[in-house]
Formats: structure tokens, C-alpha cells, sequence
């Protein structure tokens, strides 16, 4: 598996591909994130299945706020996963954390990816 590459079992993490969903790009299971289209929707646009977003009040919920049920994107929190940080579920995505393994570092659960692999 390639990390200077970065490949990682056929996910490419400098592209930034992960499982077919990509992060710099960015795509995440056919959702972008940077165009940003959701799963068809539209959030930079700002339409969201037909509803505008730029207006922006959504079922009375404030997106200039930008607050969706509790959930800020302005911030960006999105269910306690902030975005523009970028936390996922408690995975940092800038630092770039993923679940206590180190990207940017590059260590994956103590093993060095950036001039090598070590094997555990």
C-alpha cells in the first residue's frame, strides 16, 4: 500500500480518495462537499431538494446562522462532527486524525507512513 503515493488498499488519501469517496475533492459517497452538492443537493447554490438556501431558512431552521436542527455549518458542526475543523465523529480530518491514527504525520495506529512502513 503506497502512502507517499498515497494509496491506501485501493484508497487514494493524497487524491484525496478514501473508499471511493473523495476528500479533497470533495466527495464523500457521491455527496460534495467542496461544490458543494449533497446526494443531489446543492449547498453552496444554496438549494437543498428544491428548498433555497441562500434565503436561508429551511423548515425554520437558519442556515446564514447557519444552524440546522442544532447542527451548525457555518462553525462547522454537523451532530457534534465539525467539518470545518475538521472533526468527523471524534476522527480529525485537518489534523489530519482518523479515530487516533495520524495522517498528515503520517502514522497509522503506530505504524509510520511518511518515509516508511513499519509492519507491527
Amino acid at each position: 500500500m503506497e502512502w507517499n503515493g498515497m494509496e491506501w488498499n485501493g484508497m487514494e488519501w493524497n487524491g484525496m480518495e478514501w473508499n471511493g469517496m473523495e476528500w479533497n475533492g470533495m466527495e464523500w459517497n457521491g455527496m460534495e462537499w467542496n461544490g458543494m452538492e449533497w446526494n443531489g443537493m446543492e449547498w453552496n447554490g444554496m438549494e437543498w431538494n428544491g428548498m433555497e438556501w441562500n434565503g436561508m431558512e429551511w423548515n425554520g431552521m437558519e442556515w446564514n446562522g447557519m444552524e440546522w436542527n442544532g447542527m451548525e455549518w457555518n462553525g462547522m458542526e454537523w451532530n457534534g462532527m465539525e467539518w470545518n475543523g475538521m472533526e468527523w465523529n471524534g476522527m480529525e480530518w485537518n489534523g489530519m486524525e482518523w479515530n487516533g491514527m495520524e495522517w498528515n504525520g503520517m502514522e497509522w495506529n503506530g505504524m509510520e507512513w511518511n518515509g516508511n512502513l513499519q509492519s507491527s
